[in-house]
């Protein structure tokens, strides 16, 4: 497991793979060898074989904190917007203080593209969570590039004083 994990941090995911096949092999409720491997095909965007690790590490450990996240993320990728926000919010039902996750739900509750999913207010609700979050009062925002309709960049800089007005407007465009 560990060269599979080192692997991964090296950035050479093809090789990572291998090593985590051969410790599912000796070991199939291994669920941290599901995770990093799924981990790995996502960051390669195999995201067929990433959703299969994930969803083996849920059937093996349902609360598993990170599975969900990648879960989060993978349908975020593939423009899955309505699974992705449902993954994000169990990942928080898990952790309620994953800070990740409720800046990554105001982000995607404010810039997606999908009518009927972008929705402002609640934008607002997980982006305020998330500054709660943050424990440095002197250096406590969050910064976002996205892009408008138009492709153009733009930046969104909160902090607890602007209460995540700049992305609720944002949202609601």
């Amino acid at each position: 497991f560990n060269t599979g994990a080192v692997l991964t941090n090296a950035g050479r995911a093809d090789d990572a793979i291998a090593a985590f096949y051969e410790v599912i092999a000796a070991d199939p409720n291994k669920a941290d060898a599901y995770y990093w491997r799924g981990w790995c095909y996502q960051s390669k965007k195999v995201f067929d074989m990433a959703l299969a690790d994930y969803n083996k590490v849920l059937e093996l450990n349902p609360k598993y904190h990170n599975a969900v996240m990648g879960r989060a993320r993978l349908f975020n990728s593939t423009h899955e917007f309505s699974k992705a926000i449902a993954e994000y919010e169990k990942a928080i039902g898990l952790d309620p203080k994953c800070l990740e996750a409720y800046k990554s739900l105001a982000w995607l509750l404010a810039t997606t593209p999908t009518d009927g999913v972008r929705n402002g207010a609640k934008a607002v609700e997980y982006g305020q969570k998330a500054l709660a979050l943050v424990e440095d009062e002197t250096f406590a925002f969050v910064y976002m590039d996205v892009r408008n309709d138009a492709g153009l960049p733009v930046n969104v800089l909160a902090d607890k004083g602007e209460s995540f007005i700049y992305m609720d407007t944002l949202a609601a465009a």
